[in-house]
């Protein structure tokens, strides 16, 4: 979920470049997504288990 939201995001971004205030801030925005999933992945491994590809499919499709 994280990807659909980093590729939103993205291209909202792209779209700022007359508000530079929140083209930044959707920047930080796309660093914290980053950051929740390397943390996500990261007890993913703990937990040795992976993202089901049944609810991967079912966010792409929402």
């Amino acid at each position: 979920m994280e990807q659909q939201a980093e590729q939103m995001l993205k291209a909202q971004a792209a779209r700022l470049e007359h508000y530079p205030q929140l083209k930044t801030r959707i920047e930080q925005h796309i660093e914290e997504t980053h950051g929740q999933q390397r943390l996500l992945e990261e007890c993913l491994k703990r937990l040795d288990s992976s993202p089901s590809t049944l609810k991967d499919i079912g966010a792409k499709l929402m």
